[in-house]
């Protein structure tokens, strides 16, 4: 299991996991490890018209600051290394935003530092895995 920064190429992302398991026996999935690569804000490439191809993202701990809260993202992360899916939800009815304050919803925004903490569908996820 590693943790660790490095140059993400793919526009938009801030950090991704790999999660190695295999299935067998009556509890079906057991995760035998699991890496997590964190954006290191280095990129400096240009694309076309001197636009940034890729973004440099810049982290920040604790409740409040500027750029991406890298708590709430590493609480995401982590949410994948325990067998979690991202969190989506899309009703005319209720709205398509209802799942943005939970962890595993797959976005976030600049000085957003709700997503560290399990909202309910969170909850109720893991809760039906384990």
């Amino acid at each position: 299991n590693e943790i660790l920064f490095a140059d993400i190429r793919d526009y938009g992302v801030l950090a991704f996991s790999i999660v190695w398991s295999y299935r067998g026996g009556p509890t079906g999935k057991e995760i035998v490890e699991h890496d997590v690569v964190f954006d290191d804000g280095a990129n400096t490439e240009t694309g076309p018209s001197d636009e940034a191809a890729f973004e440099k993202w810049n982290w920040f701990l604790g409740t409040s600051g500027t750029g991406m809260h890298f708590d709430g993202v590493a609480a995401h992360e982590f949410g994948h290394s325990a067998g979690m899916g991202h969190t989506y939800f899309d009703s005319e009815e209720v709205g398509s935003d209802v799942c943005s304050d939970e962890t595993m919803y797959p976005y976030t925004d600049s000085g957003d530092s709700g997503q560290e903490t399990l909202g309910l569908g969170d909850i109720a996820g893991i809760n039906a895995l384990y």
